[in-house]
């Protein structure tokens, strides 16, 4: 039976890997043979990822601390990213906040942030590495 989902060969750039679904979806993409790219600020859980997914998937996983709502360090994870493996296929944009509390005690700066790393981040994260995936076309 053919599978359908082998992603071999392929580069999955997973943003909020360094903990939960982020983590999740970079070990499920690796299970299906792609490479990965880990995305997130805390450098040290991000290296233990990618040593985990190598080891447990025998493919490449390159950790790159960033923080997405920095345009130019997104822009030096696309480099790094191209620097290592030459493509990306796959854009997992995953990385969030969420405060957690009724709207009502919710802060400005609490909400300002939400916006920074939600909407924004994530918009700058697809912008850029969508320059590089459409170069491929």
């Amino acid at each position: 039976m053919k599978n359908y989902f082998d992603l071999t060969g392929q580069v999955a750039v997973v943003t909020g890997a360094s903990t939960g679904l982020g983590v999740q979806m970079a070990k499920a993409f690796a299970s299906q043979g792609a490479n990965i790219v880990l995305i997130a600020r805390r450098k040290n859980l991000l290296d233990e990822n990618a040593a985990a997914i190598e080891k447990e998937f025998g493919v490449k996983a390159l950790a790159i601390p960033c923080d997405i709502t920095d345009t130019e360090a997104v822009k030096a994870a696309v480099k790094a990213t191209m620097d290592a493996f030459g493509r990306v296929d796959i854009l997992v944009n995953n990385a969030g906040t969420g405060a957690v509390a009724p709207a009502v005690d919710i802060t400005d700066e609490q909400f300002n942030n939400e916006l920074k790393i939600d909407l924004f981040g994530s918009f700058v994260c697809a912008r850029e590495f969508a320059k590089e995936m459409l170069k491929r076309k």
